[in-house]
């Protein structure tokens, strides 16, 4: 079963992980490149090929549905834990006019998405737009920092394509 945590809780505690990559997204390009940059980064931290492509595939659900409803979206990948496993979030920020709880009933991309992580959390105000954070935890080992920095580094030399707009 899928943990889900309070009104912000999982958001704030994706958001005080290290940074590892942002994009702007106003296209589909967009969508593929940060799929595949998500796909990279869980590589590069030890998650396995199914742990992977859940999140890829949560994150692209995500993104599609602010893409196609608020017309575009920042995305933030970011690594946390503290002392406990890491985990590896997506936080997709849209300025549209914010998700309803319909959004996530089965059938929908957000109930894709929620199903497929170890957490997930929607943050929406209407007219203020929606906040997701998908988290997913590694399984077996933790990550120092100067690993994580390993992986920014290579994250950063590997920019995407613009965006098309």
């Amino acid at each position: 079963m899928k943990r889900q945590h309070g009104q912000h809780e999982d958001v704030e505690e994706a958001e005080d992980g290290t940074l590892l990559w942002e994009l702007e997204v106003h296209a589909d390009p967009d969508v593929f490149v940060a799929r595949q940059k998500m796909k990279q980064i869980a590589r590069l931290l030890g998650y396995r090929s199914q742990a992977r492509t859940q999140l890829a595939t949560a994150s692209s659900e995500i993104i599609v549905n602010a893409l196609n409803h608020a017309g575009g979206c920042r995305v933030r990948f970011y690594a946390g834990g503290g002392d406990q496993r890491l985990v590896l979030w997506t936080v997709v920020r849209d300025k549209g006019f914010g998700l309803t709880r319909r959004a996530t009933e089965e059938g929908t991309g957000g109930a894709t998405a929620r199903n497929l992580v170890d957490l997930f959390q929607i943050n929406a105000e209407p007219g203020q737009g929606t906040t997701v954070a998908l988290g997913k935890r590694l399984r077996g080992h933790r990550v120092s920092e100067r690993e994580l920095r390993a992986v920014m580094d290579r994250v950063a030399r590997t920019e995407p394509r613009p965006s098309l707009k």
